[in-house]
């Protein structure tokens, strides 16, 4: 199973911080925000990890974290040219996910690392290779996040950033990590 990390947003809101730097590298508290996905997948047991980014930055995080041969692991680059969600960054990696189950995880969130832990560890054993899971957290107000609508343990709509405080009654909030088995590439399409 391969780990995939997200680092290509521009970081908008955190202007004027990120006018020089891609926000992933910015330091949260000791160490450059991208490290805290990067030790969660690494605590999980990933050795195979992507991370995808703009052109502009691919050198500096080449710089930061190599090839990660000193971290004991591997990984590779993945250039997503322009902006375009979710969907297109998978896609933009598809040479290294062809027919392979993987977990994603977006580069600027972190979580309590030890129950992350234990979480994305339970939640790979039942994965079973099959289908998506997508992570989700209880919000008090869903406009800052994509809400999702559930029926019959089934996602059956999806919106980023509601207008509404809540929409269709759902406090849940997608909260950037997903497992997806070596089928999704089909569907990106």
């Amino acid at each position: 199973m391969v780990g995939v990390i997200l680092a290509g947003g521009k970081g908008s809101r955190l202007y004027p911080l990120t006018t020089n730097i891609n926000k992933h590298l910015l330091n949260v508290y000791f160490q450059p925000l991208i490290h805290y996905p990067l030790m969660d997948l690494m605590a999980a047991g990933f050795k195979d990890l992507v991370i995808i980014t703009n052109p502009i930055d691919l050198e500096s995080f080449s710089r930061l974290l190599g090839n990660g041969k000193n971290l004991g692991i591997k990984i590779s680059y993945v250039l997503q040219k322009s902006p375009g969600g979710l969907p297109h960054a998978i896609f933009s990696a598809k040479r290294y996910l062809l027919n392979k189950s993987f977990v994603v995880i977006l580069g600027d969130v972190f979580f309590e690392q030890n129950n992350f832990n234990i979480f994305l560890n339970k939640s790979l054993k039942n994965f079973k290779n099959k289908g998506s899971h997508i992570f989700l957290s209880k919000v008090k107000d869903g406009r800052d996040y994509g809400t999702i609508k559930i029926k019959n343990k089934k996602i059956v709509k999806m919106i980023e950033k509601p207008l509404h405080k809540k929409f269709f009654g759902s406090d849940l909030a997608m909260n950037g990590v997903y497992i997806f088995d070596d089928k999704v590439l089909n569907y990106i399409n």
